[in-house]
């Protein structure tokens, strides 16, 4: 029942992102990993998907990108066209199941593949430490916060 309604939570909110702004006021929703705050970007369509965080500046220290799934299946990521390193985390419904730490960036023909182990529906990207750096862990609950 918990992870329906956060399910049903997030959909209205991926809905309504466009109007949402976050606890800073950026106009940017966040998530609560493990009791930390991360201002975060959606990357919800396929598009949105595969371009991830490539090309993109170097995340400042409390932002990420979160990647939206509508289905359960083991995730594999790779660090193609990266400017940065980053942790990959990632959740099923509202748990932190796996930090796949530091991950070096690649250019336009990776060679590594980082792999979520089992299924998950949500995976957050963040700068390189982050998750060290915030003591997140397998178990962390996630949650998804946004202001009107």
């Amino acid at each position: 029942m918990k992870n329906l309604r956060l399910a049903t939570i997030l959909s209205l909110v991926f809905i309504l992102s466009g109007c949402a702004s976050s606890k800073q006021g950026s106009g940017m929703p966040y998530l609560t990993v493990g009791g930390k705050t991360v201002e975060i970007e959606l990357a919800r369509t396929s598009a949105e998907r595969i371009k991830g965080l490539s090309g993109h500046a170097p995340l400042k220290q409390n932002q990420g990108m979160l990647f939206v799934f509508n289905e359960y299946t083991p995730r594999t990521f790779w660090m193609k066209d990266m400017l940065f390193p980053l942790d990959i985390i990632w959740i099923k419904d509202d748990t932190v199941t796996k930090i796949s730490p530091d991950l070096p960036p690649e250019g336009s023909n990776p060679q590594k593949l980082y792999e979520s182990g089992e299924a998950v529906n949500y995976v957050l990207e963040v700068s390189a430490g982050w998750a060290q750096m915030n003591k997140i862990k397998a178990g962390d609950k996630v949650s998804y916060h946004y202001d009107q």
